[in-house]
């Protein structure tokens, strides 16, 4: 895995982010008292969780495609046609995309986190969802405890004065500074992770990344008419199933979800490879009909049709014959 300097930067801002907010609501906003020990616990453990699953999603190698495919003992594998990326050299198999950033293909790629100076692939997308998971419900924890301890009458932060009957700061500008930054990074943070995990839990329920969000539509929208190169054996591949069914070939079965065990696979989709063979076959005849009349080649209703093209398809390439 290659090193970027930025990426570590990165790395650190949010170690130093998390810091804050932890030293903040141990050393200052949480007592000594038996419920503030309580919180403390709940509150560590969910920092606990949200570092392992920061460092599991920033090391762990997220799919980088092999030069070759390993034989497997038998000929299955010997004929089958898989791409190879003119960028890195690697093979390129169905639903792998080029990163620029790491110079390499990654299976089954999300998208580039600067965040964890990673990619999002294959292999490490269900923790980078669970640590978005795990920051989301820390932050809207601290932030829960920062206001329910700043405006509560028996906070220690606060002093009574009988003569106006208002509550005064009894706390150092340090502190006062702390706590407002602490509270900031909170509510920002919680709001912007929320929402990342909200749209990278939904899109991994309809099987899709956000690369194939970008390219092939709305993941609120119907998938009529997939691209044929873009295809499950049986059904596209991001409504092959439930959306339960499609969380599971991701986090494993649901008493698995909040484990950090490994998803299951090689990430190589190798089933999707006749459907690529078969894009390739279209005639050129056909080929250039559908382009000169704006359409494209889609299966819906168990048949090849084509249909009008949209503007969020990309349509086979005309140089390799392949989407990616």
């Amino acid at each position: 895995m290659k090193v970027h300097w930025i990426g570590v930067v990165w790395q650190i801002f949010v170690g130093i982010l998390v810091s804050e907010v932890s030293y903040t609501i141990n050393s200052i906003i949480l007592g000594d008292d038996v419920t503030s020990r309580i919180h403390r616990y709940i509150f560590n453990f969910l920092v606990l969780n949200l570092t392992v699953y920061f460092l599991l999603a920033s090391y762990t190698d997220p799919g980088y495609a092999p030069l070759q495919l390993e034989q497997q003992g038998n000929n299955e594998t010997e004929d089958l046609q898989i791409p190879v990326c003119s960028k890195c050299q690697k093979l390129k198999p169905p639903r792998c995309c080029h990163c620029s950033v790491c110079d390499s293909c990654i299976l089954r790629f999300d998208h580039h986190c600067p965040w964890i100076n990673n990619c999002v692939g294959f292999h490490n997308l269900k923790y980078f969802v669970l640590f978005l998971f795990w920051t989301t419900i820390t932050c809207i924890y601290a932030f829960i405890l920062t206001s329910v301890r700043l405006f509560s009458g028996d906070s220690s932060l606060f002093r009574l004065v009988d003569e106006t009957g208002t509550k005064r700061v009894f706390v150092s500008p340090g502190k006062l500074f702390l706590i407002g930054l602490e509270t900031t990074i909170s509510t920002l943070s919680g709001t912007f992770v929320g929402l990342l995990f909200y749209n990278c839990f939904k899109l991994a329920s309809l099987d899709m990344t956000a690369v194939e969000n970008l390219r092939y539509g709305d993941p609120t929208g119907k998938y009529d008419d997939i691209p044929i190169a873009f295809m499950h054996p049986q059904r596209p591949f991001y409504t092959s199933s439930s959306k339960f069914y499609n969380l599971t070939k991701t986090f494993g079965p649901w008493y698995l979800w909040l484990i950090p065990t490994p998803t299951s696979g090689d990430g190589l989709f190798l089933q999707n490879i006749p459907f690529l063979i078969a894009s390739e076959n279209i005639s050129r005849s056909e080929r250039s009909n559908s382009q000169n009349n704006n359409n494209i080649e889609v299966f819906r209703n168990g048949k090849w049709q084509s249909v009008k093209e949209r503007n969020s398809y990309i349509p086979v390439s005309q140089n390799t014959g392949h989407l990616f």
